[in-house]
Formats: C-alpha cells, sequence, structure tokens
C-alpha cells in the first residue's frame, strides 16, 4: 500500500501543478482585464481558499515523495489529515454551494474540474492508502486553525479593496446571512475533520487485520 499512496502522491502532485498554474495564466489577465493592477491581481488568486488548499496538498504530495527528513512535518498523520480535511471542504462546498453560481467554460471549466473535484479526490484516495490509524482527534482543533487565519486575511482584505472571494463571506449580507454561511462551514468542518480520522482508523485496522 505504500507503494500505491507514493504513485497516488505523484498524481495528486502533477495534477495539483497542472491546475494551479493553469489556473494562474487564467485567472492574472482576467483580473488585469477587470481593473486590477498586477500586485492586486496576484493577491486576488491567492485570495481563493480553494488555491491555497491546493498549494498545501501539492507540498504535501511532494513530501511523500521524498524521504522523510527533508520534510518531517508533511508526514506526520496530523498534517496529512488536516489538509486532507482542507481539501475535502474544497470539494463540498464547491459542489453544493459555488457551482450553481456560474458556469465555466473551456480551460477555466478544465480549472474547475482539477481543483475542486480530482485533486481533493486525489488527496482522499491518499490518505486512504497511506492510512496507519495514528489519526488522533486531539488534533482535530488545530485543523481549524488554517480556516480561521483565512477568514482573518478575507476581512482583512476586504477592509482595503472591499471585494470578497466568496459571495456567502460577503459582508454586505445581512448578519443573519453571514453568520449562517460562516457557521455552514465550521460546522462542515467540524464533520468533516473526525470523519478524516475515523476514516483513517479503520482503514489502518483493516490494513492490520488483513495486510
Amino acid at each position: 500500500m505504500k507503494k500505491l499512496a507514493r504513485i497516488i502522491a505523484g498524481g495528486g502532485l502533477l495534477a495539483g501543478l497542472i491546475g494551479l498554474l493553469l489556473q494562474f495564466a487564467l485567472t492574472i489577465p482576467a483580473s488585469m482585464a477587470a481593473g486590477r493592477n498586477f500586485g492586486l491581481s496576484i493577491l486576488f488568486y491567492f485570495s481563493f481558499f480553494t488555491i491555497l488548499s491546493n498549494i498545501a496538498a501539492v507540498i504535501s504530495h511532494a513530501a511523500q515523495l521524498l524521504p522523510a527528513s527533508m520534510m518531517a512535518y508533511f508526514h506526520r498523520r496530523s498534517t496529512g489529515g488536516a489538509i486532507t480535511t482542507l481539501m475535502v471542504v474544497v470539494g463540498i462546498v464547491y459542489h453544493f454551494i459555488l457551482s450553481p453560481l456560474w458556469s465555466p467554460q473551456g480551460l477555466f471549466l478544465a480549472c474547475d474540474v482539477i481543483l475542486h473535484y480530482i485533486t481533493p479526490g486525489l488527496m482522499a484516495a491518499w490518505w486512504l492508502a497511506s492510512a496507519n490509524g495514528k489519526a488522533r482527534f486531539k488534533t482535530l482543533l488545530w485543523w481549524l486553525l488554517p480556516p480561521a487565519v483565512y477568514l482573518v486575511f478575507v476581512y482583512i482584505r476586504w477592509a482595503f479593496v472591499h471585494e470578497v472571494p466568496y459571495p456567502f463571506l460577503d459582508p454586505a449580507l445581512t448578519r443573519q446571512e453571514l453568520i449562517s454561511g460562516i457557521t455552514g462551514i465550521v460546522v462542515l468542518f467540524l464533520i468533516t475533520g473526525p470523519v478524516v480520522v475515523i476514516t483513517d482508523k479503520i482503514a489502518g485496522w483493516l490494513k492490520r487485520q488483513y495486510g
């Protein structure tokens, strides 16, 4: 299974790099055409949770192909679980909340499929293939830190450029709508994290029992 996990990590690395680079090549010109300068367009690209999560996934996959001593932090089960949770949430939020809001075409559609479906799927597949039962529930609160920091970043950026990357985070919404949107995402993380840990424990147990 270790060999399978490495193969999946290689696929995740390749898919993630293709998706991120293609999205960058498409986003920057489109953003500048919309009136942003080059610097703000770069910031716009990195303002999306999808992009940041996929970058984390790419780093994680790359680490699996290197000796553990070189990128030890990304070989920790807790780190892999946190990134898997991020990616699963990315896929769920996009599919059920964001995808009905627009209809991308051509290369934009290709990017959407890669970054919201393929890379989360590969991350989840890697998590299963590399399962060892060592994921711990006590680390779950730490897994909430990245989305919390991201939320702070979103509103700091909003204070300067008056735009948010996702409609459910828009301060122009009513207080109830805004609180409901943020609460829904928090609940999704609170559900997904434990599921990721439980999946590791079950898959790890099955490996020990049946090889």
